[in-house]
């Protein structure tokens, strides 16, 4: 685009536009900026600019601004967001929500957004009852959900004591702090003696099997006698 036509964009009176401005020792830097207009009648707003400096870019500036603009066009009356993006640009919109499959009827977008050579028509469903400014919240409220599910099932959180490295004599497995139920020392001791050599007799039997139908392989005729040292020389 060329900068008469992004002024253009910008100053029209039917669209409206912000910017993300961060101080830096005093001074004011312009970070990134959205011009978009809203269709009323037609249920959609378009993204007509959008744009973040490119010494910014993959700082969440870019995520931040998508959620402002989300949310001052989420009302009852919009239902979708549609926008003509550059095609390099596709992985930032897909990662905001945005997609190629149009599900708002054509008539009501048709002729209405502005299209470019070498661009790709995406789209954002709103959700009318959702904050998009609260979306870091959020997402940190399922992270902690989730790590409080996995204590329930894991050990993982349970910090040890390290070992001494500084000390020369050995040290037992079954003496390093946690190990000891995790790798299931205390369960191998309270298991009666009858029941593991049950289980090892079926494991062998099951492992014979397998061993069996490997020898009825067509390929495995180099491995069915070990090697005669004396004949081929190869003692090593």
């Amino acid at each position: 685009m060329s900068s008469a036509y992004v002024t253009r964009l910008l100053f029209d009176p039917n669209h409206e536009s912000f910017i993300v401005v961060k101080t830096t020792l005093g001074e004011y830097e312009v970070v990134d900026e959205c011009c978009y207009r809203s269709f009323l009648e037609r249920r959609f707003t378009e993204i007509a600019f959008l744009a973040v400096w490119g010494t910014q870019q993959v700082r969440g500036y870019g995520a931040r601004l998508m959620d402002y603009n989300k949310e001052r066009v989420n009302q009852p009356r919009l239902t979708h967001v549609l926008t003509c993006t550059d095609n390099n640009a596709v992985p930032y919109f897909a990662k905001q929500g945005f997609n190629t499959e149009i599900s708002l009827p054509q008539h009501r977008w048709h002729s209405y957004v502005k299209a470019y050579d070498g661009v790709t028509l995406m789209e954002c469903v709103l959700l009318s009852q959702f904050n998009y400014l609260n979306v870091p919240m959020l997402l940190k409220a399922q992270t902690m959900g989730v790590v409080e599910n996995l204590k329930q099932v894991s050990a993982s959180h349970i910090v040890h004591p390290g070992l001494d490295g500084r000390s020369k004599k050995g040290i037992c497995v079954r003496d390093i702090a946690g190990l000891r139920h995790q790798a299931g020392f205390e369960r191998h001791q309270r298991r009666n003696s009858e029941q593991e050599r049950a289980e090892k007799h079926v494991h062998h039997a099951h492992l014979q099997r397998v061993l069996e139908e490997l020898k009825k392989h067509e390929c495995v005729w180099p491995f069915l006698c070990p090697v005669d040292t004396e004949d081929t020389g190869a003692d090593d």
